[in-house]
């Protein structure tokens, strides 16, 4: 993950919250390293979570920040969207 990112997650968070984001986004303190380098990405409830605590619309961290591009699939992001009433755009297919 960029270094942008998470110092806007440094900087958008208590230390007590920082210092315990594994438990707070319910991840092993191992996978939060992996998030940090890069290595691996964020799964949808991990995003909720972190928005939750940054007080911030999930779709923000995902388009903003690509978070969870790797792993959140065309109907996981049909359906936040549709929480904001909206939807991606889809090609109408003819039978």
């Amino acid at each position: 993950m960029n270094e942008i990112f998470w110092d806007y997650v440094k900087d958008n968070l208590t230390a007590n919250e920082y210092e315990n984001l594994a438990e707070h986004i319910s991840c092993a303190s191992k996978r939060l390293g992996w998030l940090k380098s890069g290595s691996t990405d964020f799964h949808l409830d991990e995003i909720h979570k972190l928005a939750k605590l940054l007080k911030v619309n999930p779709n923000d961290l995902i388009m903003d920040y690509g978070l969870g591009y790797k792993n959140i699939t065309l109907d996981e992001m049909d359906s936040l969207l549709a929480m904001e009433g909206e939807k991606l755009g889809r090609i109408a297919h003819v039978a």
